[in-house]
């Protein structure tokens, strides 16, 4: 968990190497605004497939009550022998672009 995910999650690097993904079920969320299943994470499919899933919009509720929305996907993570020992995920913040857009719908 580098810097950009502990801001975006609104956690610290040890709250956030603590967690598994199911912890963050409750507190996530799909475009239209219901939960979204921690089955249909993007890690949760790559660890069930052993494939590469593409990105998924996702928004995260952080401890304080903010909403961050950011694009996530995730790739198989190998051991030497060609075995799925885990999975890189990836995402991308955006929370202001998605502000923003609102926004400008708003004004028009």
């Amino acid at each position: 968990a580098n810097a950009e995910a502990q801001r975006v999650l609104g956690l610290s690097f040890d709250a956030l190497t603590r967690r598994f993904v199911s912890d963050f079920g409750p507190e996530t969320f799909r475009e239209d605004g219901s939960v979204c299943p921690v089955e249909d994470y993007p890690v949760s499919r790559c660890l069930a497939t052993g494939e590469p899933q593409p990105a998924m919009l996702i928004g995260v509720r952080q401890p304080r009550g903010a909403l961050a929305w950011a694009y996530f996907r995730a790739e198989p993570l190998r051991a030497p022998d060609g075995a799925l020992a885990g999975a890189v995920v990836t995402f991308v913040d955006v929370s202001a672009r998605l502000r923003a857009e609102a926004e400008l719908r708003r004004s028009e």
